[in-house]
């Protein structure tokens, strides 16, 4: 079987890396990092969190940008304690998945215990249609916290994909990914989950850098270097959160606001193409896996 680089048309020992923007349309500030990022060239992919209250302003940038690499950052959680948002198919529709106050359940533990499968598939097929109806070209899909794609819905997340011919972001499972997301005791599973993905035909990129938001504003710099160094072949998705700082994002992203200004102001710098460029690094987005599944 070809690896996901070869069927992309690079040759096997070839390192790939997509560059990923979450958490657009979270709020202005966010989708103000995205847009400066994506602007300058570097970042190559970014989602949309669809229950949010900017994503009018995502869909009005993308409807005027044709060709821009935005995929649906799909939502089952809402995390922090000031700034909530609902399911876009109505709390009545999906009571599983909503707390007392009619809002998604802030962890993904909550929503892994509550919620009733067949009310996710509806939710989020329903934030894909509305992506799809306010002028989003999607190109993938992917999950906010990672919940959509838990074992324990990845089933859904990959029909989702399947039925809306997109690629979802789905890292190939090892040992050390499963202890790194919290699901140790999977390990065993992993000969019988790999199989069933293959065989599914599903395109799992080779390797994710997850870290994002992990460590100090004043490391991003040196932790990117060095892990654009250090990139194994295959096809890696980086996740980033980009915004531009301002008093809203430090009221909402109080743990986190300062990162995130970080690395917006570190991927718009044009120079940084040349931290993959030296690396010989090859830059694609989803829009590529997305023409691979279409073809």
């Amino acid at each position: 079987m070809k690896t996901l680089s070869e069927q992309l048309g690079f040759g096997p020992d070839v390192r790939v890396a997509i560059l990923h923007a979450d958490d657009v349309g979270m709020c202005h500030a966010q989708n103000l990092g995205f847009f400066e990022v994506i602007e300058a060239g570097i970042v190559t992919s970014g989602s949309a969190m669809v229950p949010c209250s900017w994503l009018p302003e995502v869909a009005a940038y993308a409807r005027h940008r044709p060709g821009i690499d935005l995929g649906v950052h799909l939502v089952l959680n809402s995390e922090f304690s000031g700034y909530r948002w609902a399911p876009v198919s109505g709390a009545e529709r999906v009571p599983t998945l909503v707390d007392a106050d009619g809002y998604f359940w802030p962890s993904t533990s909550e929503t892994l215990a509550r919620a009733n499968p067949d009310e996710v598939r509806v939710e989020l097929k329903a934030q894909v249609d509305r992506a799809q109806a306010s002028g989003i070209d999607v190109t993938h899909l992917d999950a906010h916290m990672g919940t959509a794609m838990m074992f324990e819905l990845l089933p859904i997340y990959v029909e989702l994909g399947r039925e809306y011919r997109l690629p979802v972001f789905l890292p190939r499972p090892t040992p050390e990914l499963l202890e790194e997301v919290g699901h140790p005791e999977i390990v065993g599973e992993l000969p019988k989950i790999l199989e069933e993905l293959d065989s599914s035909r599903v395109l799992m990129v080779d390797h994710a850098e997850l870290r994002s938001l992990s460590f100090e504003a004043e490391g991003v710099e040196e932790h990117y270097r060095r892990v654009i160094g250090e990139l194994r072949v295959g096809v890696t998705h980086f996740l980033i959160h980009p915004a531009r700082s301002d008093e809203e994002l430090e009221a909402i992203t109080p743990d986190s606001w300062q990162q995130r200004d970080a690395e917006r102001r570190t991927f718009a710098r044009p120079e940084v193409a040349s931290w993959f460029r030296d690396a010989g690094v090859e830059l694609i987005g989803y829009r590529r896996l997305r023409d691979l599944i279409r073809s």
